[in-house]
């Protein structure tokens, strides 16, 4: 008798300690997000970052795609892709059509740090293109309903092999630069 009575102190007990550390480590990560600067300051960490530098915009921010996977830049719309989005929403069976008046079609054939090459509309012969686009204005869709992912990220880190490159319009007639508009459609299977 006294032996189940232990037996059953003891199963008490544990339970009260799991329960006891889950609450603990609920409320560490609760203050934790809540109270970022206080560790900062607390642990002597300097926090302080130019909001409005380029390179830090692109260079820590990652966004998880189930179709697509870890791709890099900012999970919220900048003002090309929320362009870009109307167009597709709003074009219904002329998507094709829209798109083309204001952007260039390139299907990625190969990636060379900041050059791809890439055949326009996918029946021109593939041209090499110097990527200068900006990652403020940088947009990656998936092509299954033209969902989008991902904006403000670094396209030469970014684009692969099969990728569809939307830039806008080239003014010159060689066209070996994209300029500084860059979207990216992702094929996912």
């Amino acid at each position: 008798m006294e032996k189940k009575g232990m037996k059953r102190l003891l199963g008490i007990f544990v339970v009260f300690l799991l329960v006891s550390i889950l609450t603990f480590l609920i409320l560490i990560r609760n203050f934790t997000a809540k109270n970022t600067e206080v560790l900062y300051n607390l642990f002597g960490i300097n926090n302080t970052k130019s909001e409005d530098s380029a390179f830090e915009i692109h260079e820590s921010a990652f966004v998880e795609d189930p179709d697509v996977g870890v791709v890099s830049g900012s999970s919220k719309m900048n003002n090309v892709a929320a362009e870009l989005e109307g167009i597709f929403l709003t074009s219904g069976d002329k998507i094709d059509e829209n798109l083309g008046k204001k952007y260039d079609r390139y299907v990625v054939s190969s990636v060379n740090g900041n050059t791809v090459t890439g055949a326009l509309d996918n029946f021109y012969p593939p041209k090499e293109l110097l990527l200068e686009c900006v990652p403020e204005k940088t947009a990656l869709f998936k092509n299954l309903n033209m969902e989008f992912v991902s904006s403000n990220f670094g396209i030469a880190e970014e684009i692969k092999l099969g990728d569809v490159l939307y830039i806008a319009k080239c003014v010159s007639e060689n066209c070996d630069a994209t300029g500084p508009v860059c979207i990216l459609v992702r094929r996912v299977r």
